[in-house]
């Protein structure tokens, strides 16, 4: 019977039990949610998709394409840890940056990755395609470059 004192117990011992297990990490670790698993766009294969009962696309099995966008490219490790924690083939991230700060702002995502893989080694297929747009003074026109995780250094795009 939901809502039982039985049920009631149940309840208490398992918060009782998360809690204890919440102390014995937090030793070590920290509570951590800003934009917890929140991405900007996801492109999925509706073929690639779980279907429900009712034949409807609910799920996908993974994200072809997934893309992080960051207007303040000093908070950009936030849109990079995101690119890393999901499955995709292609990440794609977008920011701005002032001029050579843009070579910068990859190196700093490539050093990024690198350690991230250091603990947990991501699919070697996978690639990151760094989006980077860029103004030399106030009246310059916006400069688009990109680089990769195989291609590290700034190339043109427009």
């Amino acid at each position: 019977m939901v809502g039982s004192e039985e049920e009631k117990g149940r309840i208490e011992d398992s918060k009782a039990f998360l809690c204890t297990v919440m102390r014995k990490l937090s030793s070590n670790m920290y509570y951590w949610r800003e934009e917890l698993f929140r991405a900007d766009v996801g492109f999925v294969s509706k073929s690639d998709a779980f279907m429900n009962s009712y034949g409807e696309h609910t799920m996908p099995l993974f994200i072809d394409v997934l893309i992080e966008h960051e207007n303040r490219y000093k908070e950009i490790h936030q849109e990079m840890w995101k690119l890393i924690f999901y499955r995709s083939p292609l990440k794609v991230l977008i920011t701005y940056a002032y001029g050579e700060e843009a070579q910068n702002t990859v190196n700093k995502m490539l050093e990024f990755l690198g350690k991230a893989n250091a603990k947990f080694r991501e699919n070697e297929n996978t690639e990151y395609l760094f989006v980077i747009g860029s103004v030399a003074g106030k009246d310059a026109k916006m400069k688009w470059r990109y680089a990769s995780d195989k291609e590290q250094t700034l190339q043109e795009l427009c």
